[in-house]
């Protein structure tokens, strides 16, 4: 995916002043393994890309349609974040990337509810303080009145080793 959040990727943020911006292309659906559909896997993939669109141009009512309401961020740090302080992080740029990596991507459905997990290799500035992967992280999508919502997104350190 484009930046699976955002993302997360994903939750994704402008860059810092003077660090090139930089983010691997968004993966065919061939790349992403799991039980989901290639529609779903497509459709998860465009909310994505329209996610890092928006933290890009900081859209906050763009954002606030993509995440649902009670979304929430569990951080690498063991902080949990709500929908309001991430939209706030970005608009106030407590938060950015200097380059988005994700690999080892996998989708799995179910019924209304999608996983997608991975690998982020990213490397980020939160709180003036700089954060590099391997990091995994889980996104938690819901069909909700017909459109998928990101719900929930889980991010861990990978331990060095």
């Amino acid at each position: 995916m484009r930046r699976i959040l955002a993302t997360s990727f994903f939750l994704i943020a402008l860059p810092c002043a003077l660090v090139a911006y930089q983010h691997n292309p968004r993966p065919d659906v061939s790349e992403v393994s799991g039980t989901a559909s290639d529609e779903v896997k497509q459709q998860i993939l465009a909310v994505d890309e329209r996610h890092g669109n928006a933290i890009d141009a900081k859209d906050r009512a763009e954002l606030e349609n993509i995440l649902a309401d009670g979304w929430s961020y569990f951080n690498e740090r063991g902080e949990v974040l709500t929908k309001e302080q991430w939209i706030s992080n970005i608009e106030h740029r407590k938060l950015s990337f200097d380059k988005v990596i994700h690999d080892q991507l996998r989708m799995d459905s179910f019924g209304d509810t999608v996983t997608v997990t991975g690998r982020s290799l990213s490397t980020l500035h939160y709180e003036g303080k700089i954060s590099r992967g391997p990091r995994r992280f889980l996104l938690v999508f819901k069909k909700i009145d017909g459109d998928w919502k990101l719900i929930a997104h889980f991010v861990s350190l990978v331990p060095a080793g």
